[in-house]
């Protein structure tokens, strides 16, 4: 039923064993995820963005997890696409914030001020509830708006109707910032990127992996970071993991850094220790 749906309203499929078989697990699965929000088995991890003029932190990136009771903890590759069929990312989302923001409240309440950035899946943004969503969140956990972000794809923003601009906008107005994430896979064009409120963007780690030996990727790059600062827009570029790429980073002029040179994601009880002793960029 999955695949044949997945393929078509009108394709048909022959019985196989082994789609049969795969089609009951992506059920059970669904069923577990449902059951897993009642039962309070989502986790949320954090990666720090560290802005490469001061080394500090400038904000976490949260990042879904689920304790499954059976198979351990799961990245979001192991179920998120089961729950974006079945619907739930609207309730998954709204999870996601508001539990990121009582976590952000509560590092306050220890004297560590730092702000959180959630991804937004196209279900969410296509929906005219994300602006009701954020400022719910900010009004019941006393969050400062400014404290928080929202990642949104460039192909999720590339797939919405033009009325995204003054949803984004709207939201905007809030004091939030707003990402594009994974920035270079989508097909946005310079027009309608100008268009867009956007603080910050996120440039892809397939760009970062081969950058100093591939000069095409670091073509790209280059060219992201000199548009984003000529937009007035900061750069973060994601998926760091060697120093040379840091060092041609810092010598390209990008604004911030994410990846597993600097820090994995962790959970909450790890990232005091973090806030309170960031890590050291390498020279």
């Amino acid at each position: 039923m999955y695949l044949a749906k997945e393929a078509g309203g009108n394709t048909y499929r022959f019985f196989n064993p082994a789609l049969a078989e795969d089609a009951v697990e992506r059920l059970n699965l669904e069923v577990e995820l449902r059951r897993a929000l009642e039962r309070d088995e989502l986790r949320l991890h954090y990666q720090p963005k560290i802005d490469l003029a001061s080394g500090r932190i400038q904000a976490l990136e949260v990042l879904l997890r689920w304790q499954h009771p059976l198979r351990g903890l799961l990245a979001p590759g192991a179920f998120l696409k089961v729950a974006q069929e079945a619907g739930m990312m609207i309730e998954i989302g709204a999870w996601v914030m508001h539990a990121a923001a009582r976590q952000a409240m509560a590092w306050r309440a220890m004297g560590l001020d730092v702000a959180v950035s959630v991804n937004i899946d196209g279900s969410q943004l296509s929906r005219d509830l994300l602006w009701q969503l954020v400022s719910e969140v900010i009004r019941k956990t006393g969050l400062d708006a400014g404290q928080l972000g929202l990642e949104i794809t460039e192909t999720a923003i590339m797939e919405q109707p033009g009325g995204v601009v003054d949803k984004l906008a709207t939201i905007r107005a809030l004091g939030v910032s707003l990402y594009i994430d994974d920035f270079g896979t989508g097909h946005s064009s310079l027009a309608r990127l100008k268009q867009l409120p956007i603080s910050v963007l996120k440039v892809d780690a397939a760009f970062v992996h081969d950058m100093v030996e591939d000069a095409s990727d670091r073509a790209i790059v280059r060219a992201t970071v000199a548009l984003a600062h000529e937009m007035d827009m900061k750069v973060i570029a994601e998926g760091v993991e060697t120093v040379e790429q840091l060092k041609l980073l810092r010598e390209i002029g990008c604004d911030g850094v994410q990846g597993y040179l600097l820090a994995r994601p962790m959970p909450a009880a790890d990232v005091e220790s973090l806030l309170r002793t960031p890590p050291v960029l390498p020279a």
